[in-house]
């Protein structure tokens, strides 16, 4: 089972740092389609920008080093959710691009929801079949 659980985690680790790193590939670009879509200006999207990297980097932190703690998944679980409701609120406003991948990779929103989706239960499911309350 720890196995399982470990594997789960470090799923989802790797899955925030590529999200992160390829944001970080065309910063500039990544910003303004998040300032567009937003609807904010350009300070405001890539100070946003910037601490969405910031949060997916400290969330595989958390599952790679503080993986046994309670806190930390429900840190992670609860980022995972928020991304899921963003994720949600972009399908239902009708973009085309949720950016979670930054400028370099276009994913609908829809296909973001399923990939949020499966990133909660690859935190959720291992403990929760461990009998680990979160």
């Amino acid at each position: 089972m720890t196995q399982l659980r470990v594997a789960g985690y470090l799923t989802a680790a790797a899955v925030f740092v590529a999200s992160a790193l390829l944001k970080l590939l065309d910063f500039s670009q990544t910003a303004d389609m998040f300032g567009a879509m937003l609807g904010v200006p350009d300070r405001f999207a890539r100070l946003a920008l910037a601490a969405l990297i910031a949060l997916e980097l400290g969330s595989a932190y958390l599952l790679i080093v503080w993986w046994r703690s309670r806190r930390a998944l429900r840190t992670v679980t609860a980022v995972c959710v928020c991304f899921l409701l963003a994720s949600v609120a972009l399908w239902i406003r009708g973009e085309t691009n949720c950016g979670c991948f930054g400028a370099w990779v276009t994913i609908t929103p829809l296909e973001t929801v399923v990939k949020n989706l499966l990133l909660t239960a690859a935190v959720l499911v291992p403990a929760r079949m461990q009998n680990d309350p979160i």
